[in-house]
């Protein structure tokens, strides 16, 4: 009997060292690790940026001294050509004329009937400066053929700035320049004719100059200058 309370006693003991043992150990709070954000696309950079805002252009025509990035969000060769203008020509501040607005579409049209572009060739980026215009962007040519119309075009742009401010200046002078007097032939010079009242007076003066010189001894200079030796 005794041996019989004495394992009971040993097994309550033990009982909460076994249920201690078997307890499930506390977790440990580990760093948490923030997935790296995707690339921005073409478009997340656009709606972020003013500069570059595909929002529907003001006007309603071409202009010419303006340059023209028609693109989209979804076009891979778009991508391209934005990321050189991003490396090389960012001071260009070049928009993105996003074409899935209607009046962006409409100035697309107006670009393609411009340059005559045929249906079977359109495709994006189309690129419009001046008198050039760049359809595609497949590969480093197309950087090459940018460079070139981009030269033209900034000449063309220096020309008429140019001209603008030389057309303004002569403008402006020509206000207030005085007229010019009406000039005669060479040869017929204006001849004035003094009257016979101008005649008379001029007689009269000379008369009384020789009234006052009659009687007047002459003075010869060697005695003008004794005077002054004295």
């Amino acid at each position: 009997m005794n041996k019989y309370l004495l394992l009971l006693s040993l097994s309550l003991l033990a009982t909460p060292t076994i249920a201690q043992t078997n307890a499930p150990t506390p977790e440990k709070h580990l760093p948490t690790i923030t997935a790296p954000a995707p690339e921005e696309g073409i478009a997340a950079k656009a709606s972020k940026n003013k500069r570059y805002a595909t929002a529907p252009l003001p006007e309603k025509e071409l202009i010419d001294n303006k340059i023209y990035f028609f693109a989209h969000s979804m076009c891979p060769a778009c991508k391209d050509a934005f990321i050189y203008f991003e490396t090389y020509h960012r001071n260009l501040n070049i928009p993105i004329t996003d074409v899935k607005y209607h009046e962006n579409l409409e100035l697309y049209k107006q670009c393609v009937k411009k340059f005559n572009i045929s249906n079977d060739n359109l495709h994006l980026p189309l690129i419009c400066m001046g008198d050039h215009y760049i359809m595609g962007w497949d590969d480093a040519r197309a950087e090459q053929i940018f460079d070139e119309h981009l030269k033209d075009f900034q000449k063309k742009q220096q020309d008429a700035e140019h001209i603008a401010i030389s057309d303004a200046v002569d403008e402006r002078v020509g206000k207030d320049r005085p007229q010019p007097k009406e000039m005669l032939p060479a040869g017929k010079m204006p001849i004035e004719v003094p009257t016979l009242e101008e005649n008379s007076a001029k007689s009269e003066s000379i008369a009384q100059s020789l009234e006052k010189l009659k009687g007047s001894e002459p003075i010869e200079p060697t005695a003008i200058v004794r005077e002054k030796n004295k």
